[in-house]
């Protein structure tokens, strides 16, 4: 599946779970990530929190987007989380509570031609469109989201 430099070929990968504040789901994501990854959950949560610590990653209606940045060379790929629960402690700029969130996953150097860096700025940027953010907020799992994101390409 990883290649020998841990390029990642798909796009998106995806979870769902049960979680209800900021520290545990920094923690499930970063286990997530390093597992498929094959690299430590330190390394991934270290980034995930100290990008948060930056600016807050939560945009609207129950959305955020956390930035994985991580010294490894690979393609760059987008993990979907869902939340059956509001997650209490994380805010949204219009006071929603986050429960999805498309993280980044990248490398410190992107390479600026990789077709899924290419891919994920056009994701990125659907994410300004309201009925795309309205589309992905009412979405009850990670497969949902992807398959919103997946259509819109």
């Amino acid at each position: 599946m990883l290649e020998k430099s841990k390029a990642k070929k798909d796009l998106f990968k995806g979870k769902d779970d049960s979680i209800t504040n900021q520290k545990s789901t920094f923690q499930e994501i970063a286990t997530s990530i390093a597992k498929i990854m094959k690299i430590d959950s330190d390394e991934v949560l270290a980034s995930l929190e100290s990008r948060e610590k930056v600016n807050n990653t939560a945009l609207v209606q129950g959305l955020a987007l956390p930035h994985i940045i991580l010294k490894e060379n690979f393609s760059p790929w987008l993990y979907v989380f869902t939340s059956d629960k509001c997650i209490a402690d994380w805010d949204c700029l219009d006071d929603s509570k986050v429960k999805i969130l498309i993280c980044l996953v990248i490398p410190q150097k992107v390479n600026q031609q990789d077709d899924n860096f290419k891919k994920i700025r056009h994701v990125i940027s659907k994410l300004a469109e309201d009925d795309i953010v309205s589309q992905i907020s009412k979405a009850k799992t990670a497969k949902q989201v992807i398959n919103i994101l997946e259509n819109r390409r």
